[in-house]
């Protein structure tokens, strides 16, 4: 890892623990991480991004993604407390080195285990979904940290659509990422919290309206 950083042909944005942040993680959790070199490699990893992005490009938007060189994803945050990625806070910024930037951070950045996205490919009935979230690379943001609500098609609604839907859509990129962005809510949107007439704004700023909860479950419906 730190070869890689050396290369000055190739620039990375760092957000690096102190000393402190890496004292606090649990005993056994720091034992673990450094009894395997697979496991330092990947903790490390993510917590540097192949681009420079300085404290500016991080205030742009609050709640983009940032990927990070294990191929997945950390969440930027911005509030009057300051900048944040995931929970943890950005407490010196802009560190300028000839190939990146420094950002140190109070607290080790740890990967989610379990994600949507590892729940879609572990499904036996989402294969599609999978496909078409891998051929948009959506898949990459929700391997990070959301939250994030899916209302996931099956294969067999996927399958119902008129022959060539599918193909089309793979050959139209931007016409199906707004129609897979349309399917994820920025939010835990828990089916036991869900309300008739309740509106969830998904990722590409429309919403899905509940329209019935009964015994059957939970209905909605999506604009067209």
């Amino acid at each position: 890892m730190v070869t890689a950083l050396s290369d000055e042909d190739e620039v990375y944005t760092v957000f690096a623990p102190t000393d402190a942040a890496f004292a606090a993680l649990p005993s056994e959790v720091l034992a673990a991480v450094l009894a395997d070199r697979d496991l330092l490699r990947d903790v490390l990893s993510y917590h540097v991004a192949n681009d420079t992005l300085d404290s500016d490009f991080l205030a742009l938007s609050d709640g983009d993604y940032v990927q990070l060189l294990n191929n997945k994803t950390a969440t930027i945050k911005v509030n009057d407390d300051g900048i944040f990625i995931n929970d943890v806070q950005v407490i010196i910024a802009d560190l300028f080195a000839d190939n990146g930037i420094v950002h140190v951070i109070d607290a080790v950045l740890l990967a989610p285990d379990s994600t949507v996205t590892n729940v879609i490919r572990n499904s036996p009935n989402h294969t599609i979904l999978e496909n078409l979230l891998d051929s948009t690379e959506f898949s990459v943001p929700l391997e990070g940290y959301g939250p994030f609500t899916v209302f996931a098609p099956t294969d067999a609604a996927f399958n119902a659509l008129p022959a060539g839907t599918i193909e089309a859509l793979l050959e139209d990129i931007p016409t199906l990422t707004s129609i897979l962005t349309y399917h994820v809510a920025g939010v835990d949107a828990l089916s036991t919290d869900l309300t008739n007439g309740q509106e969830v704004v998904t990722l590409n700023g429309e919403s899905v309206t509940v329209t019935t909860i009964n015994a059957d479950g939970v209905l909605s419906t999506m604009q067209e």
